[in-house]
């Protein structure tokens, strides 16, 4: 199962999420493998990494938003209150091309992956930010962006195409006695 991973940030954000989720794979993971790809191959951005997910061309795909270590590094400098570190990676997916695939591997997989990547980079970031010769004023940082010390980068996930096959269920009750018990009929329309 092939997993495209798109860098559109080119900074230490893209480089911390590309090494984490590369350098879990192993000649023996057959299951699931991460493919680098160029920013010329989605020459729409984001936009179009979702269509190729819908598309069937991959079944997931993660993003580093371009320009995410740039407002990063803002926030650092000059504290931002609205700062949010969910709008660094995205990740996409189509649940309705596999409910099982989706639910059972590619969510959790992926969400495991990026949560230990995050909590790792918050980590490095804590380490720079404290240590001399930092030029970030950590007073200002923590009490107008802690969320930027905190979880400098986070993920959200785009469940492009949800499974959701209406299902219809009828109580059946039967007259007799209460005593037995009620049955449900269940209708897939087709």
């Amino acid at each position: 199962m092939l997993l495209e991973l798109q860098d559109f940030d080119g900074g230490i954000v893209g480089q911390a999420v590309v090494n984490g989720l590369t350098a879990t794979q192993t000649p023996s993971d057959v299951i699931m493998a991460w493919r680098s790809v160029n920013a010329s191959e989605f020459p729409g951005g984001l936009s179009e990494l979702g269509r190729a997910v819908v598309g069937q061309k991959t079944w997931a795909a993660v993003a580093i938003s371009e320009g995410a270590t740039a407002r990063l590094q803002s926030s650092y400098h000059s504290p931002n209150a609205s700062y949010n570190g969910s709008d660094a990676i995205s990740f996409y997916a189509d649940e309705a091309r596999n409910e099982n695939a989706y639910r059972s591997l590619i969510r959790p997989s992926v969400e495991a992956s990026l949560r230990i990547i995050c909590q790792s980079f918050a980590l490095q970031s804590v380490e720079k930010v404290t240590s001399p010769p930092s030029q970030t004023n950590l007073t200002l940082l923590l009490s107008t962006s802690p969320q930027t010390f905190l979880t400098p980068i986070s993920y959200t996930i785009n469940n492009i195409v949800p499974f959701n096959i209406p299902v219809y269920v009828f109580p059946c009750l039967p007259a007799v006695s209460f005593s037995e018990k009620a049955h449900f009929h269940v209708v897939q329309p087709q």
